[in-house]
């Protein structure tokens, strides 16, 4: 008769088994399938939600002059982002017949795009101008969300639907290109020398174009600290260390692109 050691020693045998077979391409797999769930849930729930609507503006009238600043962002929002799904990812996989490193970025980022409201995840942070096209936010529909009302929260459809690609392929590109060009013309410099260039490059592009944003009206950061920050107390405020979270995410970004084995898989 087995003993109850032996008999434990049994029934775990398969579940160690199978987390041995855990390959890095499973557990990214389960892990991409968990986040498209979220996405899929989210996005689902809002599209059938009595609040699929333009957020109220109440009795807010903007300038004409901003009114044509924000349609004029939007169109070029759209043109962007198109332009790099066309040479990123159709493009080449009409040549090729499969889809290229880039093309897998262009997809992965516009998926990233549902957790745009999650700057309010817990209270709100950041907010978008009312008048940007939009149909409200899912923001609510996200698993233990928590910062309230905002199935009013403004999420622009066309500029930020589009901006996950162009914002976030862009600098990976150039961060990577950075990179390259570094290593290439400049030997004698040290690898954390090169990675405080490119980081400073591109925290530098997102700081050009969030704080170009916010000035223009199209956004504005009302629950960051004052002390921290760039305009402190005023409408236009807007985060220093939010150039160190995103100067990081995007340098990130552009050492995977970079650093690929020679057949082009990246760490991932």
């Amino acid at each position: 008769m087995a003993t109850t050691s032996e008999y434990a020693m049994g029934q775990t045998a398969p579940l160690l088994s199978s987390l041995r077979e855990l390959t890095p391409i499973k557990v990214w797999s389960i892990m991409g399938a968990l986040f498209i769930g979220v996405w899929a849930w989210s996005m689902g729930n809002w599209l059938m939600a009595p609040s699929f609507a333009p957020a109220p503006n109440g009795d807010a009238v903007i300038p004409a002059m901003e009114l044509t600043f924000l349609r004029v962002f939007e169109g070029a929002s759209i043109i962007a982002g198109l332009l790099f799904i066309w040479y990123c990812l159709i493009r080449p996989w009409r040549r090729t017949g499969s889809i290229t490193f880039d093309g897998m970025l262009v997809i992965a980022f516009f998926l990233m795009w549902w957790q745009d409201p999650m700057t309010n995840f817990i209270a709100p942070t950041w907010w978008y101008n009312g008048y940007l096209f939009n149909m409200s936010s899912w923001a609510n529909f996200i698993p233990f969300w928590s910062s309230p009302n905002h199935q009013n929260f403004v999420e622009p459809i066309f500029l930020m639907g589009f901006c996950y690609v162009w914002f976030f392929v862009g600098p990976t590109i150039f961060g990577s290109y950075i990179l390259r060009s570094m290593r290439a013309k400049y030997t004698n410099l040290s690898m954390l020398q090169i990675f405080v260039i490119m980081f400073l490059s591109v925290a530098l592009f997102d700081a050009i174009i969030e704080i170009y944003f916010i000035r223009t009206g199209a956004g504005a950061y009302p629950g960051v600290i004052h002390s921290l920050s760039l305009w402190g107390g005023t409408p236009y405020q807007w985060p220093l260390y939010e150039g160190f979270i995103m100067g990081w995410t995007l340098m990130t970004f552009a050492a995977l692109r970079y650093y690929r084995d020679d057949k082009g898989n990246s760490f991932a």
